[in-house]
C-alpha cells in the first residue's frame, strides 16, 4: 500500500461502489446476472447497500487510515458517506428525505463517491 495513491483494488471496486450507491439512493436500477442490486438480502438491507457498505469498509480497512491526518473536509466526507450508507438502509427518515427529490439523490451519490475516493486515497 502506497501513501497518497489509489490502490489497484480500490480502483477496481470503484465502479461497483458507484453502481451500488446509485441503486441505494434510487437513481439506477442495476441488475447483474439476473440479480438486482435493489433485491432485499436481509430485512431492510438490499444487495446494493451491502455491496456499497462492504466495499467502503474494505477500502477503509485495507489502507493505512488515519482520519486525523486528513483535512477536515475529507474527514467529514468520509463520516457522512458512512452515515448515508447506514442511514438510507436503516433509518426511514433519512431514506425518505434523500429519495424525495432527484437533486437530493444526486447529492447523496456525489457525496458517497467523494467519500469513497477519500478513503481510498488516504492510504
Amino acid at each position: 500500500m502506497t501513501k497518497g495513491e489509489f490502490d489497484k483494488e480500490d480502483v477496481a471496486l470503484a465502479g461497483v461502489f458507484v453502481l451500488a450507491a446509485a441503486s441505494g439512493v434510487g437513481i439506477a436500477e442495476v441488475t447483474l446476472f439476473d440479480v438486482a442490486f435493489s433485491d432485499p438480502v436481509v430485512s431492510g438491507l438490499t444487495l446494493g447497500t451491502l455491496l456499497s457498505g462492504g466495499i467502503f469498509g474494505f477500502a477503509y480497512l485495507t489502507n493505512d487510515n488515519d482520519l486525523g491526518s486528513l483535512d477536515d473536509g475529507y474527514t467529514y466526507t468520509v463520516y457522512v458517506t458512512a452515515a448515508l450508507i447506514v442511514g438510507i438502509a436503516m433509518v426511514p427518515g433519512v431514506e425518505s428525505f434523500v429519495t424525495q427529490n432527484d437533486l437530493f439523490r444526486l447529492l447523496a451519490l456525489v457525496v458517497q463517491s467523494l467519500g469513497y475516493a477519500a478513503v481510498s486515497y488516504m492510504a
